[in-house]
């Protein structure tokens, strides 16, 4: 780099630093700006504008604009200012380093690290690093790293990072933002709406980064690390896996080996019980459900904690039976036995019936066979026999008849061998 600095500049620099009310410049046609607070070295392209004081520019066409005091413009063709707005209390530090009107209190170092117009409290710092116009508040670092045109209060920190929207960070190389502040969207997995200020971005258009040393978070807005995603997993109820892929159809609780404990569900809701559905259903329900069989069994059955329904107890004759089972085997036995009986007894009572009908109609046959004398005064005997469906009888008896005839009597006696009857009667003539 050329030196704009002879022996005798120097030399004059020094004298006049003895000399506080003298402004400093060095170098053929360098212009302090007419102020004695003022440091202009360099050529005539080296120019501090009339109205800066406490400036300082240093370099070949480095130069200090209007409205720019108390700032720097050090390095070849550097500038401060180059408007009617004000660029006051900044810095340019480099080859070709620019800081716009109005953008005071402005930091740019590096060479051709440029912050534009009306970006006032902005930094630039790095090779080609760039702040564009109206983006105030905001920081580029590394070799191009880029704060879009108005976007305020953003970071570009890394190789050819892109910040493009307000309140976000690109960090890393190529990093860029995406979406920036967002109003009233709703988070994943929550219902209520939210709002954000900004975003941070470490992805590139080409891959993503990873963050590593994540402390684990303790409040609302922390980040969380895998551990924590892992134990959040782990008490999660998770479908099962198939040969790596989710298995939709299929839940297991616990870890789901063999020998491990069952696992308690609290609070389901009722479900829908008929023939199409296919809800869980809950205690309350399978208690009911067991409830209306214990009472079917009736024998004292109840319901217990663990849904089982306690052995009935049934009383038949004089015997106790603990399940429907056995007791409607003794009902059947009962009955069976009855059954024979009530038979047997039918038939007993067939065969008498039958047996007293076939004697009643051979005593019929034997008494309507006795024949009296009818003529007066006559007292006479007589006998007889029946047989009726396999049954024998015999009748016998006697008769009188009064001398006018108008009275008869007669007395009948009727066996069938192992019965006995007697009969007797009487009959008037009136005229």
């Amino acid at each position: 780099m050329k030196s704009f600095l002879n022996g005798a500049a120097v030399c004059a620099i020094v004298a006049l630093s003895a000399t506080a009310a003298q402004a400093y410049q060095a170098g053929a046609g360098a212009n302090d700006g007419g102020s004695n607070t003022n440091v202009a070295i360099g050529d005539g392209w080296t120019n501090i504008a009339p109205g800066n004081e406490w400036s300082t520019a240093i370099g070949y066409g480095a130069e200090v604009g209007p409205n720019s005091s108390q700032s720097t413009a050090l390095g070849f063709d550097a500038k401060i200012g180059q408007g009617t707005g004000s660029a006051r209390d900044s810095t340019a530090i480099g080859t070709r380093s620019n800081i716009g009107s109005g953008s005071f209190s402005s930091t740019a170092v590096g060479n051709t690290a440029i912050i534009g117009a009306n970006s006032q409290e902005s930094t630039a710092i790095g090779q080609a690093a760039r702040i564009g116009d109206g983006a105030s508040g905001s920081l580029a670092v590394g070799h191009r790293a880029s704060v879009t045109d108005d976007t305020t209060n953003a970071a570009a920190i890394g190789r050819d990072s892109v910040a493009s929207h307000n309140n976000s960070v690109a960090l890393g190389f190529q990093s860029t933002t995406k979406r920036g502040a967002e109003s009233n969207y709703n988070g994943f997995g929550l219902s209520a709406t939210e709002s954000s200020v900004g975003e941070v971005a470490i992805g590139t258009a080409t891959g993503n980064r990873t963050i590593t040393g994540v402390a684990s978070g303790t409040q609302d807005n922390d980040a969380v690390n895998v551990k924590q995603l892992r134990a959040v997993s782990d008490s999660a109820v998770k479908y099962d896996t198939t040969g790596g892929a989710v298995d939709y159809t299929q839940i297991t609780l616990g870890q789901g080996d063999v020998g491990d404990a069952p696992v308690l569900i609290r609070n389901v809701r009722a479900g829908t019980v008929a023939a199409n559905s296919y809800d869980a259903v809950n205690g309350s329900q399978v208690h009911a459900i067991s409830s209306s069989v214990a009472s079917a069994f009736g024998g004292g059955s109840t319901v217990q904690l663990d849904g089982t329904i306690s052995a009935p107890s049934y009383q038949i004759q004089g015997t106790s039976y603990d399940n429907v089972g056995s007791a409607f085997g003794a009902v059947d036995d009962r009955l069976s036995q009855l059954s024979a009986e009530f038979n047997g007894g039918l038939a007993n009572l067939s065969s008498e019936i039958n047996s007293q009908a076939g004697k009643a109609g051979a005593v019929g046959l034997a008494a309507s066979s006795l024949r009296f004398d009818d003529r007066a005064g006559k007292l006479s005997i007589a006998a007889g026999g029946g047989v009726w469906n396999n049954y024998g009888a015999m009748a016998f008896g006697a008769g009188y008849t009064s001398m006018d005839q108008r009275i008869r009597t007669n007395l009948t006696g009727v066996t069938t061998g192992d019965k006995w009857g007697v009969a007797a009667g009487v009959s008037f003539t009136l005229n």
